[in-house]
């Protein structure tokens, strides 16, 4: 099926298979047109184990054909704009850069694609921004990798579990933040503790329902 052949095209990249890979891809987008999460696993692996332009003109297309089937996909928007600024259109690919920046104000990588573009273009204005945007997203991403570290070290500490869930309520992770809640008190997610405390933390982070 073309969800096994993702499978296998995935696990090939991370394994350095790259003509595997590239041809397990290529039988799942081929077996499920339609499957845009394939098209854009894809286009991911082309830009980023590209071996010359024409594999950056395959991610564009495959990007492409993502935001065809998914319009609102930020992941394919970030690719396209990184596939079309490797082929030297920059300024084409700048704005959707921005676009998947702006609207995942959490995601270190699209704030870093957006800095490294205006370094391109000789702005150092923006650049410099950016930069400082991404480095306090990348702070943000490794502290919630230690709090997951230490609620993997010490299950039964609820600190770093309403941390966690407190830093999920302000990215609008409803579910994430009352399951660490629900963990933190001991009883299911549906549970009313548990949905009293995530309530209090997406009110307080202004993500009230």
């Amino acid at each position: 099926s073309a969800t096994d052949r993702l499978s296998l095209a995935l696990l090939q990249a991370r394994q350095g298979q790259r003509p595997q890979a590239l041809a397990s891809f290529m039988q799942a987008v081929t077996l499920d047109p339609d499957a845009a999460a394939a098209h854009q696993a894809y286009a991911r692996y082309l830009l980023t184990a590209a071996a010359g332009p024409d594999d950056d003109r395959r991610a564009e297309a495959e990007a492409r054909h993502t935001l065809a089937l998914d319009p609102a996909n930020l992941g394919a928007t970030l690719t396209l704009g990184q596939a079309l600024a490797a082929q030297g259109r920059v300024a084409e690919g700048l704005p959707l850069l921005l676009q998947a920046a702006r609207r995942s104000p959490y995601d270190p990588g699209s704030a870093l694609a957006v800095s490294q573009t205006y370094y391109r273009l000789g702005q150092s204005g923006p650049q410099g921004k950016w930069q400082a945007e991404y480095s306090a997203r990348q702070r943000r991403a490794s502290a919630e990798g230690d709090l997951v570290t230490a609620i993997l070290k010490a299950p039964s500490d609820v600190r770093p579990q309403r941390k966690l869930a407190r830093m999920l309520a302000e990215e609008g992770d409803i579910a994430g933040c009352l399951r660490h809640q629900a963990q933190a008190l001991h009883c299911a997610p549906d549970a009313a503790p548990a949905q009293a405390a995530a309530a209090e933390d997406l009110a307080a982070t202004g993500h009230a329902a």
